[in-house]
């Protein structure tokens, strides 16, 4: 504003200044008078649009900030009762020794979601969960040191069954609804799921359970959390989610009746004809994984580490596209005691596997098993800094004198049609493979 007067006085002097050199008309002093006043009125404008506009953003700010600060902090124990609004489940029929705790977590998770988002605490304690839990959109739910989730296969009624999966990503609103499915990447978003100390997850062997279910999402977090005791199903299924980060996990304890393809973290496509998924709020639209990240964890005493098992494809203009997870990163962990493959990769492009450590992978007749397996994985791959032991690496091997041999896979033909998945890892990535297991 100051230029603004600046520029109106110098004006101011140029037509004195003019005046008393030439001796202007009055006529001509008014149509320079003007023009200055049209500049000063122009300037006025600019500074009240900026004012405005200023205004604006200063009030955008204040309503993140006031919104996020509306976002509450719920903290309960294994002996906190259910929130008694706008439904009072302890006055359920359904409500006993059995889904108490199952119960009480619900209704703070659907406090959650009609908060628009919050943080849930769990103090130390064992609950006991028999049904399953969903968690909403720009939720932190935080298991404290001691805390101990542990799955039931019984709720006490027969006419509630207890559920296989313990936590399901998803609003508890289409969870409930029975008749709502999602797809794409349009599920629940920025969740985090995080211990403390020893905070664990148990399913106790009970047949399919399943700790996480995760489909439709976007940047999710998983972290310092202990998985035990897996039966036949997956401790996390990551399925059809846009950013995925476990970090810090320990994985541990399958039963031997599993089957041998079972890994503790699944990563898959929701797809009819294989059976992906298959969950009635989720559509069967294939839509893949993708910035997935597993970093830090320990797997042990399982089948496989981490993996997919059924890989899915599209037409697409009469031609058959792959529906490939993509920019997968597996970086330092720790394979140990593992009866089949510590990573199973199958249908993945753009994979960065570093600095993971192997030992003691052996199949169930106790011949040397194998650290890696790849099926349908493309190039761009990126594989250095791992260690493996005194272990195989891979089923990759000579045949034909020189030649490097690598068969092509395809699903199980009960499950599906699809057209065969190839690999194409690069010669000099397949050369250090073959290098690597002819040194055992």
């Amino acid at each position: 504003m100051r230029k603004m007067k600046h520029t109106f006085a110098n004006k101011n002097i140029n037509i004195l200044t003019r005046t008393n050199a030439t001796k202007m008309t009055s006529a001509t002093i008014i149509q320079d008078i003007t023009k200055t006043q049209n500049i000063t009125k122009t300037g006025s404008i600019l500074l009240k649009s900026c004012i405005l506009i200023l205004t604006l953003a200063l009030a955008f700010a204040l309503s993140i900030s006031d919104a996020s600060a509306k976002k509450k902090t719920y903290t309960v124990t294994p002996a906190t009762k259910p929130l008694t609004k706008p439904v009072n489940f302890a006055n359920s029929v359904d409500y006993n020794k059995y889904t108490k705790h199952y119960f009480m977590l619900r209704s703070y998770l659907e406090q959650i979601e009609r908060d628009g988002g919050g943080k849930l605490v769990l103090k130390k304690g064992t609950y006991n969960i028999s049904n399953s839990l969903c968690i909403p959109s720009n939720t932190t739910l935080e298991l404290s040191d001691g805390v101990k989730l542990v799955k039931l296969n019984t709720s006490g009624k027969a006419r509630f069954k207890a559920a296989g999966g313990m936590i399901h990503f998803v609003s508890p609103k289409v969870f409930n609804a029975k008749n709502k499915t999602i797809g794409g990447y349009k599920g629940v978003r920025n969740v985090k799921i995080t211990g403390k100390g020893t905070a664990t997850i148990d399913l106790k062997n009970i047949k399919d359970a399943m700790g996480m279910m995760i489909a439709h999402s976007k940047n999710v977090t998983i972290e310092n959390i202990t998985f035990k005791n897996m039966n036949n199903n997956h401790f996390i299924e990551l399925n059809s989610t846009d950013g995925a980060v476990i970090n810090n996990c320990t994985f541990t304890g399958v039963h031997g009746s599993s089957a041998f393809y079972r890994e503790a973290v699944n990563i898959d496509t929701p797809d009819k004809v294989t059976g992906g998924l298959n969950i009635f709020w989720s559509k069967d639209d294939k839509t893949i994984c993708k910035n997935i990240t597993v970093e830090n964890c320990t797997f042990t005493k399982l089948n496989r580490g981490i993996g997919t098992h059924k890989y899915s494809q599209k037409t697409v203009g009469g031609e058959t596209v792959n529906c490939a997870h993509e920019n997968i990163v597996i970086n330092n962990n720790t394979f140990d005691t593992i009866y089949d493959y510590g990573v199973f990769m199958e249908n993945w492009t753009n994979v960065t596997f570093t600095d993971n450590i192997f030992g003691n992978i052996k199949n169930v007749d106790n011949h040397k098993g194998l650290c890696v397996g790849f099926r349908g994985v493309t190039r761009p791959f990126t594989f250095t800094g791992n260690d493996f032991g005194d272990c195989y690496v891979t089923d990759v091997y000579r045949a034909d004198g020189d030649t490097l041999y690598y068969l092509p896979f395809r699903n199980d033909a009960t499950k599906s049609f699809y057209e065969p998945i190839y690999n194409d890892l690069g010669v000099e990535t397949l050369t250090e493979l073959l290098m690597m297991n002819e040194g055992y």
